[in-house]
C-alpha cells in the first residue's frame, strides 16, 4: 500500500536469474538502506521494508539488475 505505516512490501517478478539490487533513497536522493543485493533466481518474491525507525516523508525505491532499472515513489505516514 502507498502510503504505508510503518511496514510495506514490494512484489518483485524476476524473469531470469540475475543479480538484483533494491535500495531506498530519501527525498534528497541519498541512499539510506539496501534491502537486497544478491543473485536471485527466476520467480516471484515479496521484499518487506520495516520503516519503524525512519521519519515520515517521501522515499524512493530503486530496483536494479543488469539491464533494468525501476524507481517508485512511496510515502511513509506516521
Amino acid at each position: 500500500p502507498n502510503p504505508f505505516n510503518p511496514v510495506t512490501s514490494f512484489r518483485v517478478s524476476i524473469p531470469s536469474t540475475a543479480n538484483i539490487y533494491i535500495s531506498i533513497f530519501d527525498i534528497k536522493g541519498r541512499e539510506i538502506l539496501t534491502l537486497l543485493n544478491q543473485k536471485m533466481y527466476k520467480g516471484h518474491y515479496v521484499i518487506k521494508w520495516d520503516a519503524t525507525n525512519y521519519v515520515a516523508g517521501i522515499y524512493f525505491v530503486q530496483l536494479k539488475s543488469k539491464n533494468y532499472i525501476m524507481n517508485k515513489k512511496i510515502i511513509l505516514l506516521k
